[in-house]
């Protein structure tokens, strides 16, 4: 089957369906960016929640240790949404608008040619539907006047000579108008419609091809990427919930708090020295304690912060924060006198400092500082001292920091925004 063959009358109807189909391509790739930012929006909510909580500080033993596996795993699907955030994105929307725009110039192209060949045979078409119209019109009028005549008025006789004479001639030109449209008709669909049937078919083939290897990727990506690590960390955590032993626990709460006094209740096992001196002799455990490092850098608030949750440090432009904590996906953790609590890391500068990490963040920033990039997507600001972006406009890039950008667009408006959602020019 084919559409030279089974649909060489339907020009108009594989025309709508082709133009359909392409704009097709740009919702389809439309609403991964939405499925993107919905992963991104969630590992970022998550990881935030993961590194906020304070639960399970108290803990000790089997129980400490199961809650910490939990909190890294936790830790490693919210970093696994922003990976999948950044994969759909790239690898999967991206192709798609990208074929839609290399091939939107040819089916315009093919379009053009076709529809000028078109718009000639419905000219030549409507000039003879024009002229049999008129033909009709005169005929009918000399037929009033056959009547006239016939009922003996001398007088419409030479206006029926007339009229006669230009019918002969009108029919005439209807004759050579109907031959004009049927043969131009007749080349539009033997000569002009099969070949740009054939390249309809052609495009539409390789628009569901480019389709199924983007679907099939996709798919493929989640199982053997997404679902393959999911799986891994729910994994490990029932593996961790598996070694939670009452006993283990109570022991290491005995050997936490007991002060080593005798218990006059009890009788222990003791072994006699020289000199009255006895030892108790007890089994010693220590039960597994997870050390978090801190910083003590200082940084600089660059603009205002209002926190969502109770675990958010608020603060204004131009306070100073000590940091305690640098947590993986752009969440730092400080103080500023008595409150502590999560801020965004690209809301701070660290003033180039001597710590490494502070360093590393200076020398970046000094590279990119200036650079102009363009957005890819379009991208609704989901906080205060955010940017929004409208795709395909330019923007100069200040500094960097964890993924996300702050820059300048052409309004003067300025914020952070995703690194994922530019690229440079």
């Amino acid at each position: 089957m084919s559409f030279r063959t089974d649909l060489w009358d339907c020009y108009d109807a594989v025309r709508e369906r082709v133009t359909n189909d392409f704009h097709d391509l740009r919702e389809m790739s439309e609403f991964l960016q939405k499925i993107a930012k919905t992963q991104e929006f969630f590992g970022r909510s998550l990881t935030k929640l993961v590194h906020g909580t304070k639960v399970g500080e108290r803990c000790v033993g089997t129980v400490k240790e199961a809650w910490d596996t939990l909190l890294r795993q936790f830790d490693t699907i919210g970093q696994l949404h922003l990976e999948t955030a950044t994969k759909i994105m790239e690898d999967f929307a991206k192709p798609i608008i990208d074929f839609k725009n290399e091939t939107s110039p040819i089916r315009k192209e093919i379009l053009s040619s076709c529809d000028k060949k078109a718009k000639e045979v419905k000219n030549l078409k409507g000039k003879f539907e024009n002229l049999t119209k008129k033909s009709m019109k005169i005929k009918s009028d000399v037929d009033n006047l056959n009547s006239s005549v016939q009922g003996g008025d001398n007088r419409a006789q030479g206006k029926l000579e007339k009229l006669t004479k230009t019918k002969s001639k009108l029919d005439d030109d209807v004759s050579k108008a109907q031959s004009a449209f049927e043969s131009s008709e007749q080349d539009f669909l033997r000569n002009v419609v099969p070949s740009i049937l054939d390249e309809f078919q052609r495009l539409e083939e390789q628009r569901v091809n480019k389709l199924k290897t983007q679907f099939k990727a996709l798919a493929s990506y989640h199982v053997t990427g997404f679902v393959s690590t999911t799986q891994q960390a729910f994994q490990k955590l029932s593996d961790s919930f598996e070694q939670i032993d009452a006993d283990s626990d109570i022991k290491a709460i005995i050997n936490e708090n007991r002060t080593g006094n005798s218990n006059p209740n009890t009788s222990s096992n003791t072994t006699s020295y020289g000199g009255g001196f006895s030892e108790t002799k007890t089994t010693s455990y220590s039960a597994p304690k997870t050390s978090y490092s801190t910083t003590g850098d200082q940084v600089t608030a660059l603009y205002d912060y209002d926190g969502e949750g109770e675990n958010d440090l608020s603060f204004s432009a131009g306070e100073v924060i000590t940091v305690t904590n640098k947590h993986d996906g752009g969440w730092w953790e400080g103080s500023i006198g008595n409150r502590t609590g999560l801020f965004p890391s690209n809301f701070v500068d660290s003033g180039g400092g001597d710590n490494a990490d502070q360093q590393d963040y200076s020398q970046q920033s000094t590279q990119l500082s200036g650079e102009q990039v363009q957005a890819l997507y379009d991208y609704e600001a989901q906080a205060e001292g955010e940017l929004s972006l409208v795709a395909g406009e330019f923007l100069t890039v200040i500094s960097e920091d964890a993924g996300w950008y702050i820059g300048k667009n052409s309004n003067g408006q300025e914020g952070a925004f995703p690194g994922n959602y530019v690229e440079k020019v």
